[in-house]
């Protein structure tokens, strides 16, 4: 189903569903948008930096 085999890689998935939780949660409020936006985003980059160091 998933295209990494390493168990290391949990970590990614949980933290991707921790952020969708957090946006659902903020987007309630007023600014809601901007807030998970940028917050969205830096997960994304956190994790794609993790992604980049189970590769090496």
């Amino acid at each position: 189903m998933f295209p990494y085999t390493n168990p290391y890689d949990k970590h990614i998935y949980i933290s991707l569903s921790f952020n969708l939780i957090i946006m659902k949660t903020i987007m309630k409020k007023e600014y809601g948008y901007l807030i998970a936006s940028i917050g969205f985003y830096i997960g994304a980059i956190f994790t794609f930096f993790s992604c980049q160091d189970n590769k090496i």
